[in-house]
């Protein structure tokens, strides 16, 4: 009798044991990782963001050309998971000790992120301008870059949340006549149609 109670009990610790465990899916928890969010249990490990920016614009500031980016191993590693990195390019951007050339840097890298993530980056680019804290070169970057072929705000012209921060910009007495007219192009679609055969 002893025995069966013996087991009994120890039954019960262990299925209180897996039970308390199991409280956090490992393919789903969240771990902090260089203040970038990682799903456990995926292949991708975020690096030092800020660094690794720094040392590829200190290799590509006499370059002449934005494309020589995509010859840099660390550069692609970050462009091709731009996602994991949006709140230090937010931190970044905001930063007032950097550069127009290292915040650009900053910018091209995140052209591959989620729309919702560059949304995030965009609207963080038109409240730094509304402050004079970037110059308008900066924000015409965000919005229209002239690196690559990836255009998340001229090729989603029609989401909601594009619409609302480009008509914010729009109406902001400090954006040229020229660059309004950009993005007046870009809110009727007539961009987008302009250039999307020449991206593919």
């Amino acid at each position: 009798m002893k025995f069966v109670l013996q087991r009994f009990l120890t039954g019960i610790f262990y299925v209180s044991f897996f039970i308390g465990c199991s409280g956090t899916d490992s393919g789903q928890a969240s771990i902090k990782n260089n203040g970038n969010k990682l799903k456990m249990g995926s292949n991708y490990s975020t690096v030092d963001y800020t660094a690794t920016i720094l040392q590829i614009d200190k290799k590509s500031e006499n370059s002449g050309t934005w494309e020589t980016l995509f010859t840099d191993k660390e550069f692609i590693d970050i462009y091709e998971h731009s996602s994991s990195y949006i709140d230090s390019a937010i931190r970044f951007l905001t930063d007032e000790k950097y550069s127009l050339h290292q915040k650009t840097v900053c910018i091209y890298s995140m052209q591959r992120a989620k729309l919702e993530d560059y949304v995030l980056i965009l609207e963080q680019c038109a409240n730094l301008f509304e402050k004079e804290k970037i110059p308008e070169l900066l924000l015409k970057r965000a919005i229209s870059p002239t690196f690559g072929k990836k255009r998340p705000v001229i090729e989603n012209y029609n989401d909601a949340n594009v619409k609302r921060i480009l008509e914010s910009i729009k109406g902001d007495g400090k954006v040229s006549q020229e660059f309004k007219t950009t993005i007046e192009k870009i809110l009727s679609g007539e961009y987008w149609n302009n250039i999307k055969d020449s991206l593919e």
